[in-house]
């Protein structure tokens, strides 16, 4: 998110009378300002980004985000992810579903949330060190998903 900019002149804008104030240094601060908050960053769709590991398959579609977004605040990043039922199925019963970001990071763990028919749960969102796959437990059990089509809501604070 860009902030309005404006020039710092002196009072008759001549250099030489009242406060001459130095507009290039102003814009430099702007600049900075403007690199420590980003505005949300879209990550473009790739079926392959979304995989179940070993025990099923999970099939994404682009009809399934609604949003699957970054933000970066300093030197952290905000990562969200909300997904409907329209072409999000899980097929078979694996323990994993993991998301390939664009970026890796040190470890960070998240609560995302999921829904599917009418059960719905909180679980483990979960990035390695060094890593940039995001892996998504149904629960803190490590319970295999089970096979069907699932609406899910994650945000995740990870260190940049």
């Amino acid at each position: 998110m860009a902030i309005l900019r404006t020039q710092w002149v002196d009072d008759d804008g001549s250099g030489t009378l009242g406060t001459v104030i130095n507009n290039a240094e102003k814009q430099i601060l702007y600049d900075q300002i403007d690199i420590a908050v980003q505005d949300w960053v879209d990550i473009s769709f790739n079926a392959a980004n979304f995989v179940g590991t070993t025990g099923g398959s999970w099939t994404v579609t682009a009809a399934g985000i609604t949003a699957n977004v970054y933000q970066l605040h300093g030197r952290m990043r905000t990562y969200w992810l909300n997904m409907n039922s329209n072409g999000n199925t899980v097929v078979g019963a694996p323990v994993f579903l993991n998301v390939t970001l664009p970026f890796t990071s040190v470890r960070s763990v998240g609560t995302p949330f999921h829904y599917w028919g009418a059960v719905s749960g909180t679980g483990i969102a979960d990035i390695q060190p060094s890593s940039s796959t995001l892996n998504l437990l149904r629960d803190i059990g490590g319970t295999a998903w089970a096979a069907g089509v699932y609406n899910f809501r994650v945000q995740i604070h990870i260190p940049a």
